[in-house]
C-alpha cells in the first residue's frame, strides 16, 4: 500500500502473560483493518492469537465511517486495546482510528493505528507463488483466512476478500505480538494450503 510505513509490532507492545491480562472491557484485543476508500474489512483477535470475528462494510462516501461501522459489529461493548492497518496510506488509517475513538471502540491506552504494507504480512504468510501478483495473493488470502475462522462455530456473516485479508493481517500481527506460537498457515506436504470448509452464517442480533 503507497504511503505504508513498516512497523516493527514487536517492539511497541509485550506480549500479555496470564497474570498481566486486565479483566473487563480492555483486556487485550487486537483489531486488524484491511483499508479501502469505500469498502473495508476488519478482523477481531485475543489475547492468545484466536480470531474472535470478522466483518466487511462498504461506505461509498465515507470509508472510515465503513471501519466504525464493521468494528462495531466485532467489539460490541468491548474495546480495541491494538489497531493494526493495512491499507492506502497512513491518512485513511488516522481518519479510521478517529472513528473508532469517537465510538468508543478503542481504549484510552491504544495511543494510535499501526500502518503496515501488504507486502510485510504476505511475505510471511504466503509463498512466492502464491503472492505472484494481487489476483493470486487475494486468492491465498481467501484461502488462509477461511482456516483461522475455521474453529469457529459459526460465523457472523460471509467472509468477503476484505475481511480475509483483515484476518491474515492480524493473524500475521499477533504473531509479531507472540501472541500466538502456531504457524498462521496451514499446509499439504506439497507446499499447498489445506482447504477449510466454509461455516454456517448465523447472524448476530
Amino acid at each position: 500500500a503507497a504511503g505504508a510505513a513498516p512497523v516493527a509490532l514487536a517492539d511497541d507492545a509485550a506480549a500479555p502473560t496470564e497474570d498481566a491480562l486486565p479483566m473487563g472491557p480492555d483486556r487485550p484485543l487486537l483489531l486488524a483493518v484491511d483499508l479501502g476508500r469505500c469498502v473495508v474489512g476488519v478482523a477481531l483477535y485475543d489475547a492468545e492469537g484466536r480470531l474472535e470475528s470478522f466483518a466487511s462494510a462498504r461506505d461509498d462516501a465515507d470509508g472510515a465511517n465503513a471501519v466504525g461501522e464493521a468494528a462495531a459489529r466485532c467489539l460490541g461493548a468491548r474495546r480495541a486495546t491494538i489497531v493494526v492497518c493495512e491499507g492506502t496510506g497512513r491518512r485513511l488509517a488516522e481518519d479510521a482510528f478517529a472513528e473508532l475513538d469517537l465510538r468508543g471502540l478503542v481504549a484510552g491506552a491504544c495511543g494510535g493505528p499501526h500502518v503496515v504494507s501488504a507486502e510485510e504480512w504476505r511475505t510471511a504468510l504466503l509463498s512466492p507463488k502464491e503472492r505472484v501478483d494481487a489476483k493470486k495473493a487475494k486468492h491465498a488470502a481467501r484461502l488462509v483466512a477461511r482456516q483461522l475462522a475455521g474453529d469457529l462455530e459459526a460465523w457472523p456473516e460471509d467472509l468477503t476478500t476484505d475481511a480475509a485479508e483483515a484476518a491474515c493481517l492480524g493473524a500475521w500481527a499477533c504473531s509479531e505480538l507472540k501472541w500466538r506460537d502456531e504457524a498462521v498457515a496451514a499446509r499439504f506436504g506439497n507446499g499447498d494450503l489445506r482447504m477449510v470448509a466454509k461455516r454456517p452464517i448465523v447472524e448476530v442480533s
